[in-house]
């Protein structure tokens, strides 16, 4: 599987401008460290489909960070932390899980469900939910 930094797939036309500048906000950088262009677009192909379902999820706020992982209860989960400049440096984080569908295509709302929210630290989130310590 290739590895290139995030600057040398835009180079090379595999990602455009604006799919830098989203994948970039999730704390990418441009030079380094190198990611498989599958991890990149993942993370803005649900950019995507969580932005135009940030209200039927009640999500406010910038996204900032997401976390794909499973559990031995679902294994399509997505941790979503969001930040809202009203508030201190503190961040919600939204357990998100997400079906993919069958056919190609959109993906529209019914394949996305909220199971859970909090306040706080998004690591303390993900290790509660995953028995890590």
């Amino acid at each position: 599987m290739t590895k290139k930094s995030l600057q040398a797939w835009y180079s090379s036309g595999d990602i455009s401008y604006s799919q830098k500048e989203i994948i970039n906000k999730f704390g990418v950088g441009d030079y380094s460290p190198e990611y498989p262009l599958w991890d990149l677009k993942k993370l803005w192909y649900w950019n995507e489909i969580l932005e135009r379902n940030k209200q039927k999820l009640n999500i406010s706020g910038q996204m900032t960070r997401m976390i794909f992982f499973s559990t031995w209860w679902n294994n399509n989960l997505i941790i979503v932390a969001s930040s809202d400049k009203d508030k201190d440096n503190g961040a919600w984080s939204h357990l998100i899980a997400y079906e993919m569908p069958m056919q190609s295509g959109d993906v529209s709302t019914e394949f996305l469900r909220k199971l859970a929210n909090s306040y706080g630290d998004v690591d303390d989130f993900y290790k509660k939910l995953t028995f890590y310590d």
